[in-house]
């Protein structure tokens, strides 16, 4: 398995429970668990070796009983009118990750149930699987992620599946109507495919932020370092500076950090922690100035770098006397 996230070995969780259907149900477990367990078993020598845990912080930092909030934001991404009574202010974002994840997630049920009766398509009981993976998936992250937490990657093979079940169902339909029917869908497809690329491109010509910073990271990167060429980051933008720049670099949301630093996060010093470590450089972006507001407490930002198109300037940690 590639796991895109170490929860997508509930896929082989999947096979596994299919298979004790089948006979000789235990050699066959073993067979399928087997690679997904060494794998993991590896990766979690490595981390706890690099990081003193055994999983990634991000995933430790992000992880907690959201059943509820979740069930809020679901109720609310489905009735909209309960956006306004409740104050959530995010309804577009949630809202395509409840279509992402509920979507297929019901759609399975459906196709689980007509399993069991054996009523399901031939054609689809190998997939089996793949829908015991979706209800396990989705209910792990309705349970213990929290909506906003959740990137889109998470539902890779959902989207995969659901397409797949799309194409299944407009294959007979095709094929039984005219070459004039099949020629309209497949150029109707084309356009609405044509029309959504076109859409995702337009967000990364200039003058888009976002392609504007990574056009720029070159000479970024130079700037800074002509003032301080030791610099360590401190971003407030979830990974974006720490690609683009190559430079060392700590989120100040504590989402990358090893055992030492979440222990920090919960202890309420991990701001101290990161200048400790030599991390004394914040990324500071307009749109997200409020995460620089948080350490303004205890640390003044001293002007080093600032780049005219972007507007991204950096700054130097100090630490206020107390």
């Amino acid at each position: 398995l590639a796991l895109s996230r170490l929860d997508d070995a509930l896929l082989a969780v999947a096979f596994a429970l299919v298979a004790l259907r089948g006979p000789s149900p235990l050699g066959r477990v073993l067979r399928l668990a087997a690679p997904t367990v060494i794998a993991l078993a590896a990766f979690a020598a490595f981390s706890f070796a690099t990081t003193g845990m055994p999983f990634p912080v991000s995933g430790a930092n992000k992880t907690s009983f959201a059943l509820f909030p979740n069930l809020a934001v679901v109720a609310r991404d489905l009735f909209p009118p309960l956006a306004g009574a409740w104050g959530l202010q995010d309804w577009i974002t949630t809202a395509q990750r409840t279509i992402l994840l509920v979507v297929p997630a019901a759609l399975a049920v459906f196709l689980l149930t007509r399993r069991a009766a054996s009523a399901l398509p031939s054609r689809l009981r190998p997939f089996t699987p793949v829908l015991v993976y979706i209800l396990l998936k989705s209910a792990f992250l309705l349970c213990s992620v929290r909506w906003t937490h959740q990137g889109y990657w998470y539902y890779a093979l959902f989207i995969a599946f659901f397409n797949f079940l799309v194409v299944v169902a407009a294959y007979p339909l095709l094929a039984a109507a005219g070459r004039s029917a099949r020629s309209a869908a497949i150029l109707a497809w084309t356009l609405i495919y044509l029309f959504t690329s076109a859409n995702a491109l337009s967000r990364v010509a200039s003058p888009n932020w976002w392609f504007d910073v990574w056009s720029r990271r070159e000479s970024m990167r130079a700037g800074l370092l002509a003032v301080r060429p030791t610099a360590k980051l401190v971003e407030f933008y979830d990974g974006l500076f720490a690609y683009s720049l190559d430079l060392p670099t700590a989120a100040a949301s504590g989402h990358v950090a090893d055992r030492e630093g979440r222990d920090a996060i919960r202890a309420g010093s991990f701001q101290e922690l990161c200048v400790s470590r030599g991390y004394d450089v914040a990324v500071v972006v307009p749109e997200v100035a409020s995460g620089v507001r948080d350490w303004a407490e205890k640390f003044d930002v001293v002007p080093l770098y600032e780049d005219a198109v972007t507007g991204v300037a950096f700054g130097g940690l100090v630490p206020r006397a107390k």
